[in-house]
């Protein structure tokens, strides 16, 4: 599967979403493709979303919402 920077853009949307509904607040840090695709002003894609984040049972079951929402396969979920 490909993301475009509007998919990364959207997952990580949604993501913040899923986490004030469950009260619940993370410092996340995109790197790699998904970082590239978030910054420059043309087409990339990337194959995954890599991030930093605290592993906090609240972020991953916020992650895999995200992943359930968007209908990506659970090895692509926005959070690696």
């Amino acid at each position: 599967m490909l993301f475009t920077k509007e998919d990364v853009e959207e997952g990580l949307l949604l993501l913040v979403d899923e986490l004030v509904a469950l009260g619940a607040s993370s410092a996340i840090y995109v790197v790699g493709g998904a970082a590239i695709a978030l910054r420059v002003e043309r087409e990339v894609l990337t194959t995954d979303v890599d991030a930093f984040y605290p592993p906090t049972h609240d972020v991953v079951a916020a992650a895999a919402r995200v992943a359930a929402v968007k209908q990506w396969p659970r090895t692509c979920s926005i959070m690696r």
